[in-house]
């Protein structure tokens, strides 16, 4: 007689969704208020200025030829729609191109989506700005869509300038207004040259042109830890490296069994590096785990080999998922006979086993007796059961109970937990009960 029980987990994947806020690129400025400068100061050279993340800084420079009065100062006030901005000044004795005053702006490291408006390019009777844009020290922004000049400028490309020419007395407003945006150009300086054109009067009066406040974006990276049916207690650190020295770690604790943990400070990143995601379970697990990587809000499908940052990335959010691996356990029992007499004994082996893939501690065996009436006349079934021979390993690696709890008492009660059963192991003890 033989029964054969299979207690087999079955493993089901299923997608989850877990709402991720949209990427959106995180806006850093360089704004003139913040500089802690009085109104009407003069801009020292160099300045550094200070960008609101602490991401990096800009070195300010300036020079000027202007036969004449010049000044480069920060102005609270408002002109082209904008408050608080830099302010270029000069009352020039001769309308020479060759007198010009120039301000580099020189960022620590390249930005990406560089945005900032040059204002108040206009002209009249006595004036008539004009300006010069170099990026990276290259003057090529004229006819190109880095550069968006309002109704009132006017581009002029002669044999002493290529850039802006005011072209209508609109002071103050916004179509006297160069507005600049680099997109996904790196961007490292930006120099911004001002004088009078041909056009002015030989002696031109008072003019001045203002500089807006920089805006750039950049990336973040939030690291993000999902545990699916984890073994409670059980632990990761998930941790973010730049050139392989550590800058972010998230220490993960299975709370629960599909916990989900998020690091509550994103990594500002630079972008065009490439960054190492890396996982480390801790050895006490109990549980095993299949992992998986995956990062939203951004360019890069394959993270797991290094997640390089594109211009476009915004808000990155990189989840590392490990799944426990699930076993599959199967028992049996027989006894090697096709009849047995009444009131004979018959000896079954039982033999536990694991398929895998996982490995499994203090799986519980149970083994109850079907006997009635054991010890009367009307005894029926299997009675008197003992555990006639003690547990052994039969295949693979595992752990056999120890002899003193390995009883009938124990196996038809609460049941006996074998310490391990490794993938492709097994064990084996017997059982002799008496038939009626």
């Amino acid at each position: 007689m033989s029964y054969r029980r299979t207690c087999l987990e079955i493993l089901v994947l299923a997608s989850v969704f877990i709402p991720v806020q949209a990427a959106l690129a995180s806006t850093d400025q360089v704004i003139w208020e913040n500089q802690g400068m009085a109104n009407g100061a003069a801009i020292a050279n160099p300045r550094t200025l200070n960008d609101q993340l602490g991401w990096f800084t800009v070195s300010a420079t300036s020079s000027s030829t202007i036969s004449g009065t010049s000044s480069y100062t920060y102005n609270a006030g408002t002109t082209g729609g904008h408050a608080g901005y830099a302010r270029i000044e000069f009352d020039a004795t001769t309308d020479s191109p060759s007198n010009a005053y120039t301000v580099t702006y020189t960022f620590s490291q390249p930005v990406y989506n560089l945005q900032f408006m040059v204002m108040d390019v206009d002209r009249s009777g006595s004036w008539a700005d004009a300006v010069e844009i170099f990026y990276n020290g290259t003057n090529n922004v004229v006819g190109t869509s880095f550069a968006t000049p309002g109704s009132g400028v006017a581009l002029d490309n002669e044999s002493y300038m290529t850039g802006y020419e005011g072209a209508d007395n609109c002071s103050g407003q916004t179509n006297c207004n160069i507005n600049m945006n680099f997109g996904s150009t790196a961007v490292s300086s930006v120099t911004i040259r001002f004088f009078s054109s041909d056009d002015a009067p030989s002696n031109p009066s008072a003019q001045f042109i203002g500089i807006s406040d920089f805006t750039t974006t950049v990336a973040r990276v939030t690291l993000r830890k999902q545990w699916s049916g984890a073994v409670v207690g059980d632990d990761a650190t998930v941790a973010l490296s730049r050139g392989g020295t550590v800058i972010d770690t998230l220490a993960s604790d299975a709370g629960t069994a599909n916990e989900l943990d998020t690091d509550a400070t994103p990594v500002i990143t630079n972008v065009s590096e490439t960054l190492t995601l890396a996982e480390t379970l801790a050895a006490g697990n109990t549980g095993l785990y299949d992992g998986t990587l995956a990062c939203t809000g951004t360019s890069d499908t394959t993270p797991s080999n290094g997640l390089t940052v594109g211009a476009t990335d915004g808000a990155i959010v990189c989840t590392f998922t490990n799944t426990r691996q699930l076993a599959a356990l199967a028992i049996t029992k027989t006894d090697g006979e096709s009849q047995v007499t009444s009131g004979a004994s018959t000896t079954y082996t039982i033999t536990v086993s694991n398929d895998g893939p996982a490995n499994v501690a203090n799986a519980l065996v149970r083994d109850v007796a079907t006997g009635s009436g054991c010890g009367t006349s009307s005894a029926s079934g299997l009675c008197n059961c003992s555990v006639s021979t003690q547990c052994s390993v039969v295949s693979g690696t595992a752990t056999c109970p120890v002899s003193s709890a390995l009883t009938y008492s124990n196996l038809s009660g609460t049941g006996v937990s074998i310490p391990l059963l490794n993938a492709n192991s097994s064990v084996q003890f017997q059982v002799s009960c008496q038939v009626f």
